[in-house]
């Protein structure tokens, strides 16, 4: 992955990064969206991920796939 986009990500607690992962599993790219306009402002480039996630799941999955991967490293990066 590009550490562009993985910089895109706004780092969150714990739990708030557990809800997004399950966002994520649920509807792909809502939880990358939901975590777009968290911190200051709006990220556009997680904004952008987020709608490609969701847009994507109708296409073998593969939207599906990227969004719970991207719940993970919410879950990863989450603030101690």
């Amino acid at each position: 992955m590009c550490d562009g986009l993985l910089a895109s990500i706004t780092p969150v607690d714990m739990v708030m990064s557990i809800v997004l992962l399950v966002c994520n599993i649920l509807v792909a790219g809502l939880g990358t969206i939901i975590n777009a306009f968290m911190g200051d402002g709006m990220n556009s480039t997680a904004l952008i991920v987020g709608i490609l996630q969701f847009l994507l799941m109708f296409f073998f999955g593969i939207g599906w796939i990227w969004s719970v991967i991207w719940g993970v490293l919410f879950v990863m990066r989450a603030k101690k």
